[in-house]
């Protein structure tokens, strides 16, 4: 396997407030870096939040947020001296969790793992959020920010999924994972 070691960073809630300038470069790093692989990824969390429906970073969130489907773990661990390179430092790995940081803004990478149902695919993360397989296996591309960035398929249902039938509505201060 990959080896790699890292300088872990306490990274907790409330840690502080995302600086939108800084997240979107660290954004377009990882993205230039990730669009030349064949790696399934897209946003998801607070970042498909904010792209769909403020078409920025949420304001009062903390981190940017991207799914990597869990087959691709390993092409994906592989790319770490590569973002490295670029300034995003490996800073936390743990579970389906691996985060990289540049100037103090952070991206949490999920790895999304498939189960069978008897009547669907999901996609879980740590069986905490279940995602119908399907959004996040075929994402599309999303223009944000000046990218042409993958995010799930129907992001509306899997926001809805994540947040309920009022995901439209901003909740101030909710910090959004």
């Amino acid at each position: 396997g990959t080896q790699f070691s890292y300088e872990e960073v306490d990274l907790f809630h409330g840690r502080k407030k995302i600086n939108r300038d800084i997240a979107a470069e660290n954004l377009r790093l990882f993205y230039e870096i990730i669009e030349r692989t064949s790696i399934k990824y897209g946003l998801i969390f607070g970042t498909l939040l904010g792209a769909i429906r403020e078409n920025n970073f949420i304001e009062h969130d903390e981190d940017t947020d991207i799914y990597v489907l869990f087959e691709d773990k390993i092409k994906f661990l592989e790319l770490l001296p590569d973002f490295k390179v670029n300034g995003l430092e490996t800073v936390r790995y743990e579970n389906n969790l691996l985060s990289l940081m540049r100037k103090n803004e952070y991206i949490d990478i999920y790895f999304f793992e498939e189960r069978n149902y008897i009547v669907k695919k999901i996609r879980t993360l740590d069986e905490k959020y279940n995602i119908k397989a399907s959004f996040l296996n075929d994402p599309i591309k999303y223009s944000f920010l000046g990218m042409n960035i993958l995010i799930p398929n129907n992001p509306e249902k899997v926001l809805k999924t994540l947040y309920g039938e009022n995901w439209l509505i901003p909740i101030p201060d909710n910090f959004s994972k």
